[in-house]
């Protein structure tokens, strides 16, 4: 015992100097031995995939090969295995890869294109050799799916399998559990339908055990809205969107249940719960789509972005909301029922920078699409500004065809509303307007509108404006002082005492307006306007201005005159003051209709000069880019210097012609006129046709250059104011030539008979035959060479002189004025002779405007008594005999 006791105290004899190791050596000598195990595994991997590479791509590529029915593009070389990138996968990468579209078409497009598509499986299967496809990924590429007009697709690339599938002997097979596409551009167009789709996926991520009959399929994605196209409308254009989406999938039954599913577009959440089954290729929905708390901007970037431009100036805030279900088949011939509540809560609509806007927007309504109870009802709506408010409701029956009817009533501040609205075509409004209007209506077969049945629109209610004010743009006017009512019936409207004012004019209606509705909403409809029109003043050259030429400060007013096509007036219109550039008139009264495009006045009179006027005019706007201008008036005692001088001297304003400076007197007159203008109001001169039957009463010539140059052969300082009683002639203007027809002027200097012609160039061609009796002798000097073979004087025995001379040439020639030889014979051998025309026949050779007729001496002796029937005196004059021993006139040379 003390032995073993010993043994056991014994201790063993310890080294000297011995230390342990320090802990960072201990902690290298673990990362030493870790990385060469890495690098090991590494090398192994590498040399791994290097041994079976060849045998990796023979596999998949004779299995693409036999499952894929299009060409697939990629170079040998682009081919590769990694295990690097995809560890604990391996995996077969092709690099640059395109595949054409599934079609027999000769011609095809791309379906697939990407910088690469890889293909992992489970690094073991290099051990079993045989290959289990469970990942594809995708990066950097584009994916296009299109159906052609006829339906047919472009995107069934695999070939069908299940025949092949018992005798399979592939070492290849694809048991997909994960998809993803990494920056992916993905379309859809479908031109049978009119729909395009694109969105740009940043990463689009597909889970589940795709193999088995039942799994959980999910998706989630981050992606922009390129943009979706429906028909003409465009939607959702560069908006971001997101999805998470988790479905329960049951392959042996058909049947899908979604557990989780939001969608996001731009602001616009939605929830979408519910299931659906396979039936027959359709699909049987069951769904329930929840938007709460959507936020009002982000409604209406739903809107198309045609309308998106128009609300783009536009801030709104509040909240909108949908409920729906979604029921029903769903395939090529089946649409599911789809019914959804909507509305607004707490909204506002303002303009940016904006001081007025619409606030306490609310809103409730339901839309459905189900067969008998299809259609959009807004039930109602709300709004209001500071100091206004409306309200209003909508229903449309039946997509097929519908029926429509709407009320709106509210008292509405102008002013705001074009403040919030901004129409571009408005540039000031102002005042109040008060609305209590229903109205109803459908198509008469199909789905749309036409101007029947606008005319079949019934309509009820009244529009009272007060102190209203309107200015359109481009317009040197502004409308104000409107008031009045406006009661609507069917699809007419009458105004009841409907006053305004528009820049120094005023108006006054009662009248009755037909075809609003059809006016309003088509190209075709003729608006219809009758009743009665009172103005204080009218005045037509602020009405017919344009705001071009007044910025331009232009000394001559610029008008445009267009005959509306598609508007009827009559009018019986009392206006106590008009005037028209220096043309002023009071106390006009007549009828006034406008049809086709003509604008007449019959009857018409006014008083105007110191004098009345009654007659008949038209203006024909029927040839677009002319008007064709005629009337036919009594004057009777008109001052006619101010006739002239509101006439603007008929376009003569040079001292040449007569001009208001150089007439005095009173004129009566019946004229018959034509004239073509232009839609500026300017003349053309070549199409004027003017006969006018005319006495002038207490008349005076001043300073008349025709009677002046005869100075040449009088000495006669009367010659510049030459008064008379009376004058009497008939006037015809035609081809820009003033025809003056042989009359007699007794005056204060002389007493003369004149003839003769002058154009509007100012050339002229009159011939004068001058008498003075014994008292007037005195006063005058003829001036004569001294050579007997010019004596062209003639004594008739009565102590009566006669001098002929002819004024011939430019008015403004010293030379102008010459013995009339071959007058003063023809006042001795004939009478001059006139030939009575018809106004008709002269406005068909001049204006194209009657048919020509078939025997025109037939028509000549014809009178129907209608207004431009001209009339001129038929009846010969005796014939002067020659006394014996009077020179042969024809033999006396020109002076």
């Amino acid at each position: 015992m003390a032995e073993e006791d010993n043994i056991q105290n014994a201790t063993l004899p310890v080294p000297e100097n011995r230390k342990s190791r320090p802990w960072w050596k201990r902690l290298l000598r673990i990362f030493f031995w870790m990385g060469s195990i890495f690098i090991l595994l590494i090398v192994a991997l590498v040399a791994l995939t290097y041994i079976y590479q060849d045998e990796v791509k023979g596999y998949v590529i004779d299995e693409v090969n036999k499952r894929v029915n299009t060409p697939i593009h990629v170079l040998p070389e682009d081919i590769d295995i990694t295990i690097i990138k995809t560890f604990p996968d391996v995996a077969v990468v092709f690099k640059n890869i395109s595949a054409l579209d599934a079609t027999a078409s000769a011609k095809r497009d791309t379906l697939l294109k990407a910088e690469s598509i890889s293909l992992g499986f489970n690094i073991m299967d290099l051990f079993h050799g045989n290959y289990s496809i469970h990942q594809i990924q995708m990066e950097n590429g584009q994916i296009n799916v299109r159906l052609d007009e006829k339906g047919k697709d472009n995107y069934h690339f695999l070939k069908e399998t299940e025949a092949t599938s018992e005798t399979d002997t592939s070492h290849v097979d694809f048991e997909l559990d994960e998809i993803s596409l990494t920056n992916v551009m993905c379309s859809y167009s479908d031109k049978k339908a009119g729909a395009f789709y694109q969105a740009d996926f940043h990463s689009l991520t597909f889970t589940g055990d795709f193999g088995k009959d039942k799994y959980d399929f999910g998706t989630e994605a981050d992606f922009i809205v390129e943009k979706i196209v429906l028909g003409k409308s465009t939607y959702f254009k560069k908006d971001p969107g997101s999805i998470d989406l988790v479905i329960a999938i049951d392959n042996s039954t058909g049947q899908y249940q979604i557990s989780k599913g939001k969608l996001k577009v731009a602001k616009l959440g939605l929830d979408v719960t519910g299931n659906f089954s396979e039936q027959n290729k359709n699909y049987l929905l069951d769904l329930i789509v929840k938007g709460d708390d959507i936020d009002l901007s982000a409604a209406l970037s739903l809107l198309p972005s045609s309308y998106a431009s128009d609300i783009a100036d536009f801030k709104s805030t509040g909240e909108f909301y949908i409920d729906g279900t979604i029921k029903g088949l769903l395939g090529d011939s089946a649409t599911p029922d789809v019914i959804t509540k909507f509305g607004i809560q707490s909204g506002t609509f303002a303009r940016k920078g904006g001081s007025a806007r619409l606030t306490d927007i609310t809103m409730d309504g339901i839309f459905s699409n189900a067969k008998g109870n299809d259609g959009i009802q807004v039930n109602s709506f709300k709004a209001s500004t500071d100091k206004s408010k409306f309200t209003g409701s909508f229903l449309m029956k039946n997509f097929d065809h519908p029926k429509y009817s709407t009320k709106l009533s509210g008292h509405i501040d102008m002013a705001e509303l074009q403040e919030v609205l901004a129409i571009d075509t408005i540039e000031k409004a102002a005042g109040t307007l008060d609305l209590a209007l229903e109205a109803s209506g459908s198509p008469s077969k199909g789905t749309s509108l036409t101007s029947k049945d606008f005319r079949a629109f019934k309509t009820s209610g009244s529009a009272s404006f007060t102190n209203g004010v309107f200015k359109l743009q481009g317009q040197s006017f502004q409308v104000d002082s409107i008031n009045g009512k406006l009661v609507f019936d069917g699809n007419n409207v009458s105004a009841q005492n409907f006053s305004l004012r528009a820049g120094n004019s005023d108006l006054s209606m009662n009248a009755s307006v037909k075809n609003l509705l059809g006016y309003l909403f088509t190209e075709k409809e003729v608006l219809d306007i009758s009743g009665k029109l009172v103005s204080k003043n009218l005045d037509l050259n602020k009405l017919l201005n344009s705001e071009k030429a007044q910025n331009k400060k232009q000394q001559d007013t610029a008008y445009r005159l267009v005959m509306p096509e598609r508007l009827r007036l009559s009018l019986n219109t009392t206006v106590d003051h008009v005037i028209f550039r220096k043309f002023e008139a009071n106390a006009l009264s007549g009828s006034v209709t406008l049809n086709n495009q003509r604008l007449t006045a019959d009857p018409i009179s006014f008083k105007s000069m110191d004098g009345s006027f009654m007659g008949s005019g038209m203006i024909d706007g029927t040839r677009g880019d002319s008007l064709l201008i005629t009337c036919s008036a009594d004057i009777a005692s008109v001052n006619i210097y101010k006739l002239f001088y509101q006439l603007e001297n008929f376009g003569q304003e040079d001292d040449t012609t007569i001009t208001c400076n150089n007439v005095r007197g009173n004129l009566s007159s019946r004229v018959n006129f034509a004239s073509l203008w232009g839609n500026d109001l300017n003349i053309n001169e070549k199409k004027i046709y003017t006969s006018a039957d005319l006495t002038i009463t207490n008349g005076e010539l001043i300073n008349f250059k025709p009677l002046e140059v005869l100075s040449k052969f009088i000495r006669l300082d009367e010659l510049k104011d030459i008064k008379f009683k009376n004058l009497h002639n008939t006037i015809e203007i035609k081809n820009r030539v003033i025809n003056i027809p042989q009359m007699q002027i007794n005056s204060s200097a002389l007493n003369l008979t004149m003839s003769g012609t002058h154009n509007f160039d100012d050339t002229v061609d009159y011939h004068f035959i001058i008498e003075m009796d014994e008292i007037l002798s005195k006063k005058w000097v003829l001036r004569k060479p001294q050579q007997p073979e010019y004596g062209i004087e003639e004594d008739d025995g009565g102590h009566r002189t006669r001098l002929f001379i002819n004024m011939k040439g430019y008015i403004d020639d010293d030379n102008i004025t010459h013995w009339d030889r071959k007058g003063a014979g023809k006042a001795l051998k004939e009478d001059l002779h006139t030939e009575k025309q018809n106004l008709q026949s002269i406005l068909n050779d001049e204006f194209g405007w009657f048919n020509k007729t078939k025997d025109k001496k037939e028509d000549r002796k014809k009178d129907d008594g209608g207004k431009f029937i001209l009339h001129q005196d038929d009846n010969a004059k005796p014939k002067d005999k020659k006394k014996k021993g009077d020179a042969d006139l024809d033999d006396v040379d020109d002076y």
